[in-house]
């Protein structure tokens, strides 16, 4: 049950039903921890609720959230099942504190690429790169329209 409902939280989030997919997250990591099985959801789903609380304007949550996410899949040597954590970090640093994060985000996102490479798992060095770049900024003839 908890795999289909963090499936589900973990859509929810990235299709904007941010409400849903935190109280769907928050209900899995309960359930995770209270019965002690699929712990490796741990940091899937505090991603999941980094995410979704940067969204809805909590970003001391949101980075909570996140780097408990990121510690844990350190902890425990988790690699590709928590590659999400990073990501997540990396997204809510820059999204908190910009530029002054620089260094801490490329520290988080070394670490990840390492994960990719050692685990043999290309797919998210795309998403790792995204990471990296910071979003275009319009022009200004463009801000006008």
């Amino acid at each position: 049950m908890v795999n289909a409902s963090t499936a589900v939280a973990v859509a929810g989030a990235g299709t904007g039903r941010i409400a849903d997919a935190l109280v769907r997250a928050e209900s899995n990591l309960a359930t995770v921890r209270e019965h002690g099985i699929g712990l490796y959801f741990e940091p899937l789903l505090l991603a999941t609720m980094a995410r979704c609380r940067l969204a809805g304007g909590e970003s001391d949550g949101a980075l909570a959230a996140a780097e408990e996410a990121v510690d844990i899949m350190h902890a425990r040597g988790l690699t590709t099942c928590a590659l999400s954590a990073p990501l997540a970090l990396a997204q809510v640093l820059a999204a908190t504190q910009g530029a002054a994060a620089g260094e801490r985000i490329e520290a988080v996102l070394v670490r990840a690429d390492e994960v990719v490479h050692a685990s043999g798992a290309p797919a998210f060095a795309l998403q790792i790169e995204r990471a990296r770049t910071p979003p275009a900024r319009p022009r200004a003839a463009e801000q006008v329209r």
